[in-house]
Order: C-alpha cells, then sequence, then structure tokens
C-alpha cells in the first residue's frame, strides 16, 4: 500500500502499466525509471490501482494484497485440501447473505494461501472465527459496549491508557481506545497488535488503523494472526478441544457456539467429502 518500497512495488508497477496500456500514461508515477521513484508505492500508484481495481470489479481501495496479486497474476492462486467455494462456504454461515460471502471470500482465501493456511483445520478456525466475530462476513469496526466502554464514560472508555486491558493492549496517548478498537475479522486491538501486525505484513498499519477494515487487510490479519498462533490452534483441534481453539483468537470463550458449528460442520461436510 502507499508508503511501500522496494521490488515488490516496481513489479506492481510493471503489472499495473501492462494491464491498463495507454491509460497508464495518466499516471506519471507508474513510469519506468528512477527520475520517477520506480521502486515507490506513491499517490499515483494508488490511484492507478484504483482504477484497475474498479474495472475488474475488485473492492477499489489502492491495496496490493494477495487478492489482488493474483489478479495482476503476480501470485499464483492457492490450492486448498478442501472445497472453499461460495456454496460450501454458504452452508457454514446459514444466517449470511451469500452476496456478502461471493464478495469476501475470494479475499479471504487469497490470505490463507499466501500464508499457507490451505489444510482443513486451519481453513475452519478462520471461516470459525469471521462466523464468530463478524458473521456477515464483512470485516467490520467494533461498535460500543459494556465489554469496551465504561458506565458513563465516552465509547471504547474501557481500553484508554489510564485503564488496565488498555495498557494491556499497549494503548498510550488519549484516544488510542477508539483509535484502536476491534477491526476487520479477527477484531484486532489495541496500539500493540496494530503495530505488531502492521510490521509483520510491512504496512503502516498502526499510523492507518481503518485500513484494517479493508478486505484485504482484514484478510491477511486473520491469516496472519491464525499463522502466528498455529501450533496452540492445532493442539487444541488435535485434542477436539474447541474451547481451547475459540480462547485462543478471543482470549474467552464469547463467540463460542458459533465458531464451534463451522468447525464441526466443516470437519463432517469435508470429511464426507
Amino acid at each position: 500500500m502507499r508508503g511501500n518500497r522496494g521490488e515488490a512495488v516496481v513489479q506492481l508497477k510493471q503489472s499495473l502499466r501492462d494491464v491498463l496500456g495507454d491509460a497508464a500514461k495518466t499516471y506519471p508515477g507508474l513510469a519506468d525509471g528512477d527520475a520517477f521513484d520506480a521502486d515507490t508505492f506513491d499517490a499515483d500508484t494508488e490511484t492507478a490501482l484504483r482504477a484497475w481495481q474498479g474495472s475488474v470489479g475488485l473492492v477499489a481501495d489502492g491495496i496490493a494484497g494477495p487478492r489482488a496479486q493474483i489478479a495482476l497474476k503476480l501470485a499464483p492462486p492457492a490450492r486448498f485440501a478442501v472445497s472453499l467455494d461460495i456454496a460450501t462456504v454458504s452452508t457454514l454461515f446459514p444466517f449470511t447473505k451469500s452476496a456478502n460471502i461471493a464478495n469476501n471470500l475470494p479475499y479471504v482465501a487469497a490470505a490463507l494461501g499466501a500464508f499457507g493456511l490451505t489444510d482443513p483445520d486451519m481453513v475452519a478456525v478462520a471461516l470459525g472465527t469471521i462466523r464468530a466475530e463478524t458473521e456477515g462476513f464483512v470485516p467490520i469496526a467494533e461498535l460500543p459496549s459494556r465489554f469496551n466502554t465504561l458506565a458513563g464514560q465516552p465509547p471504547f472508555s474501557a481500553y484508554d491508557a489510564t485503564t488496565r486491558l488498555g495498557k494491556q493492549l499497549g494503548n498510550r496517548d488519549p484516544g488510542d481506545g477508539r483509535r484502536y478498537c476491534g477491526r476487520g475479522y479477527v477484531q484486532l486491538t489495541g496500539r500493540a497488535n496494530y503495530a505488531r501486525y502492521g510490521a509483520l505484513l510491512d504496512i503502516a498499519l498502526a499510523e492507518n488503523p481503518d485500513a484494517g477494515c479493508a478486505p484485504e487487510v482484514a484478510a491477511c490479519l486473520l491469516a496472519a494472526f491464525i499463522d502466528t498462533h498455529q501450533d496452540r490452534l492445532r493442539k487444541a483441534l488435535a485434542a477436539n478441544d474447541l474451547r481451547a481453539a475459540r480462547k485462543v483468537v478471543n482470549g474467552g470463550s464469547h463467540g463460542l457456539v458459533p465458531f464451534s458449528d463451522v468447525v464441526t460442520r466443516a470437519r463432517t461436510l469435508w470429511a464426507a467429502a
């Protein structure tokens, strides 16, 4: 995304020049050569990327995550050990609009593939987490509730730097509670987590926390979180301890019922297949 530098940006610009053809001349920042900082993801690159994304039906967020990279042929599509199509996933989300799944599943699949999380257990955990956190299969920002807001105080006051929870989350400045509220499919929360996973993904996430709800970023945060904790997750699933598996993500048992429902349904479905 904007601000990145390196060979990957050079390749992205080349791919955009190829797919945009003559229209690429509209964006001077896409020009090849040192005079135009060919290895810098600048405003022109973002605008060009948005234009291309909109033209092919992708979310025009100006972020070249795994889904966009596959569409630009910068990365191959992943091969999964299970069926990960709209019809199959819809059976695991009985209360969710199929259109939401159709729009967002390709981003999730691309991110899981980028992290090598293509086996049944990790796919089931990813889908179970989405249903537990954002059953609509859309990356969202956390809403004020009794879990994040102290009685009689502003929204997300429970996350403020002056509280014990806020300190645990790494919040340090006034407004950090709201600024670093939960976002995405995994509901990433707290300045420390935004900084940690932003560094892992090589994006300025702490400086752009709203990007956590962009489909490309939300999907990658989900995959990165599962990848980081996959040893604990695999151990819990091997023991069929779905409560322990849910605790890895949530820290407790909130959302255990929908999470367990997805994992159980998925195991039965894929075993039959």
